[in-house]
């Protein structure tokens, strides 16, 4: 039987490991929010016209709300993204095709990099807030540090896309593997915090020894991606690990 100071020790690291798993999985809760709002609004809104301009409204309203409670501001930060993802997947439009449609992406690179400029630690979500509207007046520099953060990542983001889609048209070797990672996202994304989350407890030290950051970077990548890798084989072949860890159909 455990004594009362392992007792102890046990629900501690319990409760480390599920608010590890509340702060780093926050995404998740995320998708499941804007999933839910995107599913009411279109219920809600006979036509199209309506249906945008209720989610229009509701992003309007997100700037208003107070952060945090319900709406946390990583939660308001990523609700534009996912309309924007959902009315281009509703119209079958590929975000990676209309980059490379004209050379769009290199027009997102040079914007993008001109962008970057002004940035300044500010533009962090975690340092400034999402909510624009305080003690019933309008905060403008709020406002513009939010639609500078929501356009620098959507430019980011189309940059990304046109690059690597031309990058594997000139070396093909690797896209298959990192389309077999886009598949697998959803485990990786889960697994990697479990064991991020272990080892940065057995061994803190690596949180702080900056001159060996970047080699214990790779190396770290590494190892963790080829056990996210094995475990999503292992949850691959039950069906019910399948569904609950990688929400196959």
């Amino acid at each position: 039987m455990l004594d009362i100071h392992s007792f102890l020790d046990l629900v501690h690291y319990i409760a480390w490991f599920l608010t590890t798993l509340r702060d780093s999985l926050w995404f998740l809760g995320a998708l499941l929010l804007n999933c839910i709002l995107v599913v009411l609004l279109l219920r809600i809104g006979k036509r199209t016209f309506g249906q945008v301009s209720l989610m229009l409204m509701l992003w309007g309203l997100l700037l208003v709300l107070p952060d945090g409670g319900l709406f946390p501001i990583t939660y308001k930060y990523v609700y534009p993204y996912f309309i924007l993802g959902f009315w281009l997947s509703h119209l079958h439009q590929s975000p990676t095709a209309l980059t490379n449609r004209n050379g769009i992406w290199v027009l997102c690179l040079g914007l993008w990099g001109v962008g970057m400029y002004f940035f300044n630690k500010n533009a962090f979500i975690y340092n400034s807030a999402v909510q624009v509207w305080q003690n019933g007046i309008l905060n403008w520099s709020l406002l513009g540090e939010n639609v500078y953060r929501w356009i620098m990542g959507c430019l980011g983001s189309l940059t990304f896309l046109g690059l690597s889609s031309r990058l594997f048209e000139i070396l093909p070797i690797g896209k298959n593997l990192v389309i077999e990672w886009g598949k697998t996202s959803l485990g990786l994304y889960g697994f990697q915090v479990f064991l991020f989350a272990i080892i940065f407890h057995i061994l803190p030290w690596l949180h702080w020894n900056c001159t060996l950051y970047i080699p214990i970077a790779i190396l770290l990548t590494t190892i963790i991606l080829s056990l996210c890798m094995a475990l999503i084989r292992i949850c691959q072949r039950w069906p019910l690990t399948n569904k609950l860890f990688l929400g196959a159909k």
